[in-house]
Order: structure tokens, then C-alpha cells, then sequence
């Protein structure tokens, strides 16, 4: 991995880059202090004024503070970050992995009395088919039911122009609930072989 790689690999990461911003800033810190020093430390210009160079250098404890200070605070802040950030990407994978559901609930179609029905689940329960709806075998347009009496309901396609069926449903309160009957027993029957 070349130098340029590492560089925005490093600052890409937020482990790394506050690490980075850890040690700029401490470097920005101890130069300030540095240079303060070294302004107080001077002599008077004299012939001898070379000797500041050489002579030691003299840091107020204010300069070590505000350095360790930074370096603390940006490393906490840097683990805190990455913990943060472990956290939130763990929560994504949670809620981009659905939950392993029933082969069950697939089943949502199937004919009965010479029409296809489509549903769902009321709350991702196998047991309880909901929003039944009947469609036309043929063209798969919506049919609506009209009664034809109390224990008969009939269905006409409007598109194909026909009359699809009519279902007799006597031992039932209302249509819906023998479609549902008959969901019900297929169900048991999937659930028996499964």
C-alpha cells in the first residue's frame, strides 16, 4: 500500500483521522507554548544574542497542560467515535437483515370456487388471512362480488364479460369467511407436509 493509499485510508477512518486531529492539534499546542518560551527566555541583543539557541528551553506547565489536555480529550473522543460508529453500523446490519419468515407466509394466492384470491397476514400471522380480494382467472382484473341472496354471491369480470362464478356458501355467515375457511384449511394441510 503506497503512502497516498495509507493517507486516505487513515482519513477516511475516524479512529485514525481523530487520532490525526489529535496529534495536529497537539503539535499546534506545544508549538505555541514552545515559541512563548522561547520569547521569554531571550536575552537582551547584546553581541552574544547566539547564545539563545543553545540555551534551555523553559515551558510554563499552562503549554503541558493545554497538550495533554488535547491529547486526552481527542482520544476519548476518537474511541468514543468508533464505539458510536460500531454501534450505528451493527444497527443497519440488524435492520437490513429481515427476519427469517415463515414459508407459510408466502403462500398469498391460490383458486377457489373457480377464482383466484390474493390476501395477506394480518400482523405476519399465518393463521389470520386478511384483505381477501378475487381476481379474474382470466385477465387478473379485481372482480367485485354482487349477491345474489343471502347464501349466494356471484362474480362478473367486466373485462372478459362473463360471469366467473358463483359460490353457494350456506354453512357460512358471509363469503369472505368460507374463503377464509378454505385458506384455513389449506394452510393446515401446507403446515402438516412442511
Amino acid at each position: 500500500m503506497n503512502l497516498r493509499a495509507r493517507w486516505d485510508y487513515a482519513t477516511r477512518h475516524p479512529t485514525w483521522s481523530a487520532l490525526i486531529a489529535g496529534l495536529l492539534l497537539s503539535a499546534i499546542v506545544y508549538t505555541i507554548g514552545a515559541v512563548a518560551g522561547y520569547f521569554k527566555s531571550l536575552p537582551e541583543l547584546t553581541a552574544d544574542s547566539a547564545q539563545w539557541l543553545t540555551a534551555p528551553l523553559r515551558i510554563e506547565r499552562w503549554a503541558y497542560l493545554a497538550l495533554y489536555g488535547a491529547v486526552i480529550g481527542v482520544t476519548l473522543w476518537a474511541l468514543a467515535t468508533r464505539r458510536h460508529t460500531a454501534r450505528l453500523a451493527a444497527q443497519l446490519d440488524e435492520a437490513k437483515q429481515k427476519p427469517k419468515l415463515s414459508p407459510l407466509l408466502s403462500y398469498r394466492e391460490d383458486t377457489f370456487e373457480g377464482i383466484r384470491w390474493r390476501w395477506r397476514y394480518a400482523y405476519d400471522r399465518v393463521d389470520t388471512p386478511d384483505d381477501l380480494k378475487a381476481y379474474c382467472p382470466d385477465c387478473d382484473l379485481e372482480l367485485a362480488p354482487h349477491f345474489l341472496g343471502r347464501f349466494a354471491t356471484g362474480f362478473v369480470c367486466r373485462d372478459c364479460e362473463k360471469e366467473m362464478a358463483v359460490i353457494h356458501h350456506p354453512d357460512d355467515p358471509t363469503l369472505y369467511d368460507r374463503i377464509k375457511n378454505l385458506i384455513t384449511r389449506e394452510l393446515r394441510r401446507k403446515a402438516a407436509q412442511a
